[in-house]
């Protein structure tokens, strides 16, 4: 039978046996509000096994995030860990590499008119474009 050891390359173990099999619905909490949910229970792949993330609300980003300026754009992946922790990572200006052992499901995108600063600034405040996608994997490009 065969298994995802099979495959020859490391990456493609990984991508394979980590993915969501459907949208979570990604959105802001609520309005004027830091933290973002999904409205949806989230099945996902991690190494392989089916695992399950029922819908999230008020989720804060992960520590250790910085700052925008104003002009910069920051893409915040949105991860799960097998035992379904939310966890966030960070790149400025480009997608971030993630740890092998996250499931990607979605990307906010933080285009900052104003700075932006994570777990604080509103993601809807004035002078901030934030848009949401929902994702299966890590995309080639930023969205």
């Amino acid at each position: 039978m065969a298994a995802l050891s099979d495959l020859f390359r490391e990456k493609e173990r990984k991508l394979i046996g980590n993915m969501a099999l459907n949208s979570g619905a990604l959105a802001i909490n609520d309005t004027a509000a830091a933290t973002f949910k999904t409205t949806a229970t989230i099945n996902y792949l991690a190494n392989g096994i089916f695992k399950a993330k029922t819908a999230f609300t008020a989720q804060a980003f992960s520590e250790g995030h910085t700052a925008l300026a104003i002009g910069q754009t920051g893409y915040f992946v949105v991860c799960l860990t097998s035992g379904g922790t939310v966890s966030t990572v960070q790149g400025v200006g480009a997608l971030p590499a993630i740890s092998d052992d996250l499931t990607a499901i979605g990307i906010i995108k933080v285009v900052a008119g104003a700075e932006f600063t994570p777990g604080t600034t509103a993601l809807d405040a004035a002078d901030i474009v934030t848009t949401y996608h929902n994702i299966c994997m890590m995309p080639t490009t930023a969205p």
